[in-house]
């Protein structure tokens, strides 16, 4: 019995030092090693990390300009690897940067046709730690609470089996989510990214003229070009006396976020912004106040009246400067072949198209005589918000056929835009009416 027990006490330890080795090799391949610093923890529950970083980029010096850090332009000969300088780029070819932005710099390389330098720059990370084991540097439990900015740490996760397909920004950086953690530990204080994380926006600096201002941030144009808008949420500092017209310098994270329909982008986080001028600006034309301040979500379109040969609509625009629509309109058909279903399955015949619809094709009607369909128009001021305008296409198109239709009213600008879509029937009945604005 003492043989065949120890027999049987010698396979457990076998089987157990291959489930050991079979759970290691597992968790090998599962588990993920990752090192970054406390930047932050949110709810008690949300831990925000960063790596420290710089992007090293190459540029030809004749599209960029070189100035020293009090903004003042330099020559190359005035410069050496291992100085730092603003970068004034104009042009962001690589899609990373914001147009028209000075950016702090190393530099790296230089020579007579280029320059290579360092831009600081950040890598952001966020986990959930409410499941996590958490240790300080010499091995107790602590809480999520006691972790503080500054803290290295290694962090232990289990990569799940499929990871969400979600983006997220923080401060103006993407942010890569850590799945399933189990394990921190703190490793020691980084003083040196403590220091440099509270500095992380004032990494830019770009010149701007302030068009707005509102409750929280300033709308303003790009001092050097005004086909670039951008809305800037204040800095900790809040309103400190800004107006329209005046010159301001705001200093950032140097990311740019893409804004809404009427091209206005976001700066990231605001470090600081000085106001350095109070003259206005030339820049500042009534097509940029429009941009900043007119909306279609202010405007509303009614259909008085549709048939096959006029139709009538109010528009009532509550924007504070209001879109401007003029006699420019437009009748089109869409001519794209739509596909054909038999009802039992056969072989493709010369008048059946399977398949072959790609999207709408619209194309201006053909019109029956030299009348201008800007004279058969009439628009209508009922007050300060409310037109009424109304066209009788009969005399320029004849009555519309069976057909899908889209009737465009046109404003001074090419995104001021309304697009009236209907389907007439083979009894001359109107359907599917939609009213489209912005486009």
């Amino acid at each position: 019995m003492k043989k065949r027990t120890k027999v049987l006490i010698g396979i457990l330890i076998v089987i157990s030092i291959i489930a050991i080795v079979c759970l290691a090799l597992f968790l090998k391949i599962m588990l993920i090693v990752s090192n970054s610093t406390v930047v932050g923890v949110e709810d008690n529950r949300i831990v925000r990390t960063a790596v420290e970083k710089v992007c090293e980029q190459e540029y030809k010096l004749d599209d960029v300009i070189l100035k020293n850090l009090n903004l003042e332009e330099i020559d190359k000969s005035n410069v050496k690897v291992g100085d730092y300088i603003y970068l004034f780029i104009e042009n962001d070819y690589t899609y990373y940067y914001c147009e028209n932005t000075n950016y702090y710099s190393k530099v790296l390389e230089i020579n007579d046709d280029n320059i290579k330098v360092a831009i600081p720059d950040w890598q952001f990370y966020s986990f959930n730690a409410e499941d996590a084991n958490i240790k300080d540097d010499n091995g107790n439990k602590i809480d999520i609470s006691d972790l503080k900015l500054g803290d290295d740490i290694q962090i232990i996760s289990i990569l799940p089996d499929s990871i969400p397909d979600i983006a997220e920004i923080f401060e103006g950086y993407p942010s890569k989510s850590i799945y399933n953690v189990k394990n921190v530990k703190i490793k020691e204080t980084n003083e040196s990214l403590k220091e440099n994380f509270e500095n992380r926006d004032m990494i830019a600096i770009k010149k701007a003229i302030i068009v707005g201002v509102n409750k929280n941030s300033l709308c303003v144009i790009d001092s050097e070009n005004n086909e670039l808008l951008y809305e800037v949420y204040f800095s900790d500092e809040g309103n400190i006396g800004f107006e329209p017209g005046q010159e301001i310098l705001i200093y950032f994270n140097g990311k740019s976020l893409i804004g809404g329909m009427n091209g206005i982008n976001y700066l990231g986080s605001v470090g600081k912004i000085e106001i350095t001028g109070n003259e206005y600006n030339e820049l500042v034309t009534a097509d940029v106040l429009k941009k900043f301040y007119t909306n279609f979500d202010n405007v509303d379109v009614s259909i008085d009246n549709l048939t096959t040969e006029e139709i009538t609509t109010t528009v009532t625009d509550d924007n504070y400067i209001k879109y401007n629509f003029t006699n420019n309109f437009a009748l089109q058909k869409n001519i794209a072949i739509k596909p054909s279903k038999p009802a039992i399955q056969t072989e493709p015949t010369d008048n059946m198209v399977l398949g072959a619809y790609t999207g709408d094709e619209w194309q201006e009607l053909t019109k029956v005589s030299d009348s201008d369909l800007k004279n058969v128009v009439n628009i209508e001021q009922l007050d300060e918000n409310t037109t009424r305008i109304s066209c009788n296409w009969k005399d320029v198109y004849e009555s519309l056929g069976s057909g899908e239709y889209r009737f465009f009213m046109e404003g001074t600008d090419e995104k001021e835009k309304i697009s009236i879509r209907f389907t007439v029937n083979d009894n001359g009945k109107i359907s599917d009416v939609n009213i489209s604005k912005g486009y």
